[in-house]
């Protein structure tokens, strides 16, 4: 396909779907590339920091869930073990004397 013939698709194809225009800001408007790139990459920065901010928040919330319940009920009751100190087991009773 030659430009002329591309070009010639998308006059048609702005012909065809005037609201596809409106939705990309094109109708009216007198933008260089270079604006229209900056807008576009202004609103994607945007929306990815809006995503990224989500995606920190939904990771935070489920790890805090997931230590709660991993801690939840630990060390509790008559017969709790583990991180109790028992001094004498660490006391050397073989040296000396």
């Amino acid at each position: 396909m030659t430009p002329d013939e591309m070009d010639q698709v998308i006059a048609d194809l702005e012909e065809d779907f005037p609201a596809l225009q409106e939705i990309l800001g094109l109708r009216g408007s007198s933008m260089t590339p270079r604006e229209s790139s900056q807008i576009e990459a202004e609103r994607t920065f945007e929306e990815f920091i809006k995503w990224t901010k989500r995606s920190c928040m939904f990771i935070a919330i489920v790890l805090l869930l997931v230590v709660f319940g991993c801690n939840n009920g630990v060390e509790v009751g008559t017969k709790k073990t583990g991180s109790k100190y028992n001094g004498a087991v660490y006391e050397p009773s073989n040296v000396g004397e």
